[in-house]
């Protein structure tokens, strides 16, 4: 059984700080650099300078972005700027948005988890991770020993127990931050801190699995820092726990935007077509829209993807799904070999590309926007932009239930959630 609790969290204080929304920012590994100089810049204590710090030129070992986050925690705890909330508690955490014009609701609750391996198979990974943002998350760890952000992850709960305590619970009260971040969505949230309430939303997620959305980095760091000190702490000890957002996988609230590739390469496109032809049926679209609505149109095939380069567009439709299985690694399930990713992955990223798997970190870019790849492509930072479908929340559960891992950025679970709200600290 897993086990879910609540806790004691770090909050700004609305004393010192009159407008949240200054202080909060997106997760950071969607932060672009000019992002991250703004969020900094917008207020002394906006959570960018732990969760993101900047690089300096005067950077030692003794003094870093790392070290800055751990005084700039301490000393804003200190100072009152940020407080420890007098009671445990879950969180419950409403995100209010429109896509394609449809309102949504996404609703679900932020907690503590214990940490598990992968292998109870309880708590499971649906995406690779690399090294370089594990390194990158372990020393932010160590040396602030607090989770400033919540992994977000997935339950299955058919009968909507969960949401139905939650949301008796908190119907008739109003959040303690109610917020619009600056990408127009609604942040609004509770705390639950009623015994009563608590013990039953621990009760209910007992028999859940866990699906990690976002967060497979920070959730692999948290497993490393624990073994780590394995020697050094208690059964209770809070380094054996994470700091979690639940939402129900049935919610409707939740959405999965596609991740685009960017390719950096010295390979030019006129040169690649007719190795392109052997595999794709190769059709011009003269405009980003047209492409954008040919995309949107086959969003449900695994096997239509968009490309970008020497300022041209056009719609590739794979010829064969059957390739698939004969350039797709063999003691993989069929299902990941089939998602459109892993399609382009394999098909066409290494095949015809040939760009290895360890060379991935240092030649692909990632986007959710299709209109920021061709500016980007424009710019010469880089030379083709490969667009998908989405991937959908059916192949996520179904495809970590099979123990398979899909090529790193899968998934854009949209809206992100922000950094800021809740943070927990281990002493």
């Amino acid at each position: 059984m897993i086990e879910v609790k609540p806790f004691k969290g770090i909050l700004y204080n609305s004393e010192k700080i009159s407008n949240f929304s200054q202080v909060m920012a997106p997760p950071y590994d969607v932060i672009s650099k000019q992002d991250q100089e703004r969020y900094i810049k917008s207020h002394p204590c906006n959570i960018a300078h732990l969760d993101k710090g900047l690089d300096l030129p005067n950077d030692t070992p003794e003094y870093n972005k790392y070290t800055r986050a751990s005084n700039y925690l301490n000393n804003w705890l200190e100072e009152g700027y940020l407080t420890l909330d007098q009671r445990p508690s879950f969180y419950a955490y409403q995100k209010i948005y429109n896509i394609d014009n449809i309102p949504k609701i996404l609703a679900g609750f932020i907690g503590l988890l214990r940490l598990e391996d992968f292998s109870s198979q309880r708590i499971l990974p649906h995406e690779k991770t690399h090294h370089k943002p594990i390194e990158d998350r372990l020393n932010l760890l160590s040396h602030c020993r607090a989770h400033l952000s919540p992994v977000f992850s997935l339950y299955q709960d058919y009968h909507q127990e969960i949401p139905k305590i939650i949301n008796d619970f908190i119907e008739k009260k109003p959040p303690f931050i109610d917020l619009i971040f600056e990408d127009c969505i609604r942040h609004k949230v509770w705390k639950i801190s009623d015994q009563e309430t608590m013990e039953n939303i621990q009760k209910a997620m007992k028999d859940k699995k866990i699906f990690i959305a976002d967060g497979h980095h920070r959730y692999q760091t948290a497993l490393n820092y624990q073994r780590q000190l394995i020697n050094q702490i208690s059964p209770d000890s809070p380094e054996n726990f994470i700091m979690m957002y639940f939402t129900n996988i049935l919610n409707e609230g939740l959405t999965i935007l596609p991740t685009h590739r960017l390719i950096s390469s010295n390979l030019e496109l006129n040169s690649l077509k007719d190795k392109i032809k052997e595999y794709f049926h190769l059709e011009d679209c003269f405009s980003l829209l047209a492409l954008s609505q040919r995309l949107r149109e086959k969003e449900n095939s695994n096997y239509i993807f968009g490309l970008f380069g020497e300022d041209k567009f056009y719609l590739l439709t794979l010829k064969d799904p059957q390739l698939i299985d004969k350039l797709s690694p063999q003691d993989q399930p069929w299902a990941l070999n089939h998602l459109a990713v892993s399609v382009l992955q394999h098909i066409f990223i290494q095949n015809i590309l040939h760009i290895k798997e360890e060379e991935v970190e240092h030649k692909i870019g990632y986007t959710r926007s299709m209109e920021e790849a061709v500016k980007l492509i424009k710019e010469g930072r880089y030379q083709l932009g490969l667009f998908l479908t989405p991937t959908k929340i059916a192949e996520v559960e179904k495809i970590s239930n099979l123990g398979g891992l899909m090529p790193q950025k899968s998934t854009y679970f949209y809206p992100k959630l922000l950094t800021g709200l809740v943070m927990y600290k281990f002493n």
